[in-house]
């Protein structure tokens, strides 16, 4: 991964060039949130012996997967129903502005975020804020720390 760095040697935002994958990837055309609702979970139960209950599919990530965790969330809540995510790249603030919109209610998120990831905690309060005015039952965490 490539980044700039400030005069102190700390991370600075990433670069647009970078975001369009990663939009691509885990934003609003999140296309790992569509095929986790439309290729695995229906091909699940004839396939394995897991509950196919909206409150027992789990969704979970760190960094990009905790975005694409939190989008899976937010763009199926019929069919997921908890999504744990750690220290989520909210520096994509897309989903901020797609929580809104939705009901969550009777959906789980965990969210957990260091207090030295200078980019990433400051947005982690008020997707939880947002998560919670959803419907969504909202654990939040921090801890002294970041990613390494």
């Amino acid at each position: 991964m490539s980044f700039k760095a400030d005069r102190h040697g700390r991370r600075r935002q990433p670069q647009p060039a970078r975001r369009s994958r990663e939009r691509r990837l885990v934003g609003h055309d999140c296309q790992s949130a569509d095929a986790l609702r439309h290729q695995l979970r229906p091909a699940r139960p004839e396939q394995y012996p897991v509950s196919v209950r909206r409150r027992d599919v789990v969704v979970a990530g760190q960094s990009l997967g905790g975005l694409a965790a939190l989008w899976t969330l937010v763009r199926h809540p019929d069919a997921i129903g908890c999504a744990p995510s750690q220290s989520a790249s909210l520096w994509q603030d897309e989903i901020l502005t797609a929580i809104p919109a939705v009901d969550l209610t009777g959906t789980r998120a965990w969210l957990e975020v260091g207090t030295q990831e200078w980019v990433l905690q400051p947005r982690h309060a008020p997707a939880v804020r947002l998560l919670c005015r959803a419907g969504a039952d909202v654990e939040y965490r921090q801890y002294n720390g970041g990613q390494g």
